[in-house]
């Protein structure tokens, strides 16, 4: 009975422990299993969500970059419209003004039909590289500069026949079929780098084709945005063209091989790549790996996968790992610390109640068994308060644990919410960042809740306003956002110091995910200082007109493009009192120009443009009058930015002048036969004595032409005996004429000619003097004395005979008388 007993009150000991043991057990694993599985479902959800974000920034980025490559290719083929690429100066200029200009772009790229070409680059250091070809010399030249100066590094003449244009395929791709995206392998020293490039036509006004521009953007920069704010550490973005290759990679690698044997880089397969996971997705795209967002499995792992289809046939990849999102399902350890403390409690409540009655039964056992060997020495019972004190104690520790258990949760809730704290701390530090960011800006910056037209943010330019609701959203302005992305106006607004500025306004709607209106963005630019420029244009336009409308020469710009076309692109209204032509009609054909001009005079004028000279002719027209006047037309020429030769000049009527000179030839010319016909020796000096002009008597008589007659010249005709004498009455006379002597000098000298005759001359000079008086020269007239000398001595000798014979006489007849 003994045994029976025992064994009973171990089985029922058993079957009061068991249940509890079980229900804890239950309890605790339920309890895993489900922060398990909301782990898994969490992760998933979330890396769901993140990959296609993460793909639309990424596709948002290569749209910025394309668009940066239309916008710059459209500026060149704006500047060079022509294909002319021969001014390199302001190519350079201009190019490295377009990089400037778009930072997102690494390279710009210009070719001719003639085989000219010029390239300028980006280097990863902030300078630049400029290389140029320009024929007939077919060495190409590698500059290295800042952007202002260059200095040239290489010299080469191994050109690729694929990459000379316009020998290349491309070249003739783009001629054919217009814009052409592609791309290339830029080669460097050994690694290469791929490069997006947009190849464009270059077309004249005429739309004939003249060249090809290009501009291209490193898929480094691709790579480096894909790397940057990845959804999670184990995340990867990628991007694979139409062949397979691996375009850009957040991974980090290569993304071209070392160069091959032929010279040519090549790019990287994306199913050769360093990562296994991006080798893995690039093995299955387009086998079952389709666009948009899928899970996938791969070793044991599952990802969130999401495709999506880019231009020229590229795709983007981002693969997510859930596993990086396990930690957002909760806190794992506490889970498991939880379960265990459930196990335990439970269990330990079933062995006290199940130990209890176990004893319970052993005691009755023993009182019972006691009292039937000896009934009058009945076993005591143990005391039943120890029992329940050990039970309470039981229960106790029970409690503790989960008091330990509850204490632990409590830890863990306050570290959690410490870490938001501090999170939200340094949001709203990032939040005083940029609203202080904002109150320094010298531009008015707004933000309204559109649904609720409430006002949530304004700069501090905004609050010195003198109207705060000068830029309020009126439900005028925003109907009118619905219909377009961005408003733009000027207006006149008033500060609180009574000053009026003018103010360039941009309004701009910022849309929720879901594509509603969220908020209206304001942006306001002081434009007072530009608005002051263009009336100070304004006015600087209005004086030069009107001094090009008085003056009395037309103002006029002549210009000859490099396609041999010709246009007078501005012209003063004076010019219709020259030729009698409206300047509109000469702005619209520039032939009625020249059929104003004489054939013979036409053709000079063209030689000159022809040859980029300075102007600076006086032609004879015939206007629609039937006059025929004179005009004089002096410019300058100068280059432009596209090839272009522009002239600037006046167009001044002379025909008065020339009336005027030819009435003064007419006169000297009258002058000039009446000297001539003169029977004396006429000459006229300088104030130095050099003689301008002599008539033919004058030559005549010293046997020299004029220009053997100077100072000293005229002294060599003169005696030698009396050569100094005469030299210095000559230099005394001029002294005085200097000094201010107007009275004539007169006198007879004797002279030997240059053919060796011998005579006397009669010498009247008499100083000349402009209208204030001073010394211009001398007027003079020599006449031969000769015959006159001549009977004058043979006078003298007959007179002094007879003076002779005379005395003789009278000297006689006293002898005779004596």
């Amino acid at each position: 009975m003994d045994g029976r007993l025992m064994r009973w009150r171990l089985s029922l000991f058993w079957v009061l422990f068991a249940p509890f043991a079980l229900v804890g057990l239950g309890v605790g694993g339920a309890t895993f299993a489900g922060y398990f599985r909301q782990r898994q479902v969490t992760a998933r959800l979330v890396a769901t969500a993140a990959a296609p974000k993460a793909g639309r920034d990424s596709s948002e980025e290569l749209a910025d970059q394309r668009q940066a490559l239309i916008q710059a290719v459209a500026l060149q083929q704006q500047r060079v419209q022509n294909g002319d690429i021969r001014d390199l100066a302001a190519l350079q200029r201009g190019l490295t003004e377009s990089l400037r200009l778009f930072p997102k772009v690494d390279g710009l790229a210009l070719a001719n039909e003639r085989g000219d070409f010029v390239h300028l680059h980006r280097q990863p250091n902030g300078r630049f590289s400029w290389r140029q070809r320009q024929l007939p010399d077919r060495r190409l030249y590698r500059y290295e500069g800042d952007g202002e100066t260059f200095v040239l590094k290489e010299t080469r003449t191994d050109f690729d026949p694929h990459r000379d244009p316009p020998a290349a395929p491309w070249y003739a791709a783009v001629k054919e079929n217009g814009d052409l995206w592609r791309t290339t392998v830029s080669r460097a020293q050994g690694y290469s780098q791929p490069e997006l490039v947009l190849f464009a036509p270059l077309r004249d006004r005429e739309g004939r084709f003249r060249g090809v521009v290009s501009a291209a953007v490193n898929r480094k920069h691709l790579s480096q945005s894909l790397a940057a704010d990845l959804p999670s550490p184990g995340s990867r973005r990628f991007v694979v063209d139409a062949a397979g290759q691996l375009v850009a990679t957040s991974t980090g690698e290569a993304l071209a091989t070392a160069f091959a044997a032929d010279n040519f880089p090549q790019p990287r397969l994306a199913i050769a790549s360093a990562d296994p996971v991006v080798a893995a997705i690039a093995a299955q795209l387009g086998q079952g790996l389709g666009p948009g967002t899928q899970d996938w499995h791969w070793q044991g792992q599952n990802y969130a996968l999401y495709v999506q289809d880019l231009p020229d046939q590229e795709q983007l990849v981002v693969v997510v790992p859930h596993a990086d999102f396990y930690r957002l399902g909760g806190a794992g350890g506490w889970v498991v610390l939880r379960s265990l403390l459930t196990l335990l409690g439970t269990a330990a409540v079933g062995w006290a109640l199940a130990g209890y009655l176990h004893r319970s039964l052993r005691h009755i056992e023993q009182a019972v068994t006691g009292f039937s060997q000896n009934q009058f020495e009945p076993e005591v019972s143990p005391n039943p308060i120890a029992e329940w004190q050990a039970l309470g104690a039981h229960i106790q520790a029970i409690g503790q644990d989960l008091a330990a258990a509850a204490l632990l949760r409590q830890t863990y809730t306050a570290e959690l919410e410490a870490a938001i704290a501090e999170r939200t701390q340094k949001l709203q530090t990032t939040e005083r960042f940029l609203a202080n960011l904002l109150d320094r800006l010298p531009g008015i910056v707004r933000v309204e809740d559109v649904p609720t037209r409430t006002l949530r943010f304004v700069n501090a330019t905004h609050q010195a306003l003198a109207n705060a609701d000068a830029l309020a959203c009126s439900p005028k302005v925003a109907a009118a956002l619905q219909q377009a992305l961005t408003l733009e106006t000027e207006i006149l607004l008033g500060d609180r110091h009574g000053q009026e500025r003018w103010w360039w306004v941009r309004r701009q709607l910022l849309r929720d995910p879901d594509g509603n209106p969220e908020f209206l963005l304001t942006i306001a630019e002081d434009i007072t200082a530009r608005r002051r420029l263009e009336a100070a244009r304004q006015e600087r336009e209005t004086q030069f007109r009107n001094l090009a409308e008085n003056i009395p020469s037309a103002i006029f710009r002549y210009v000859l493009y490099s396609d041999g076309r010709e246009a007078i692109t501005y012209i003063s209204p004076r010019v219709v009192h020259i030729c009698e032509i409206p300047p509109q009609a000469i702005l619209n054909d520039i032939g009625s120009w020249w059929r104003l001009v004489a054939e013979y005079e036409a053709s000079s004028l063209r030689a000159a443009i022809a040859y980029l000279q300075p102007l600076q002719q006086e032609l004879w027209l015939h206007v629609p009058s039937g006059q025929e006047k004179w005009v004089e037309i002096v410019a300058i020429p100068f280059w432009g930015d596209h090839g272009e030769v522009f002239w600037d000049g006046l167009l001044t009527d002379i025909t008065d002048r020339r009336r005027n000179e030819q009435a003064l030839r007419d006169s000297e010319e009258r002058y000039r036969t009446l000297a001539e016909s003169l029977p004396v020796g006429v000459f006229r000096s300088d104030a130095q004595g050099q003689i301008i002009y002599c008539n033919q008597t004058l030559q005549a008589i010293l046997g020299v032409s004029t220009v053997g007659l100077t100072v000293d010249g005229w002294m060599q005709f003169v005696n030698e005996q009396d050569r100094a004498t005469e030299s210095a009455g000559w230099q005394a006379f001029v002294e005085e004429a200097q000094q201010g002597r107007t009275a004539p000098r007169e006198v007879e000298c004797p002279y030997r000619s240059a053919s060796g005759q011998t005579g006397w001359v009669w010498v009247r000079v008499i100083p000349e003097r402009d209208r204030e008086g001073r010394l211009v020269g001398f007027l003079g007239s020599v006449q031969e004395i000769t015959a006159r000398k001549t009977l004058s001595e043979g006078l003298d000798r007959e007179l002094s005979l007879r003076r002779a014979i005379e005395a003789a006489m009278v000297e006689g007849l006293a002898v005779a008388d004596s």
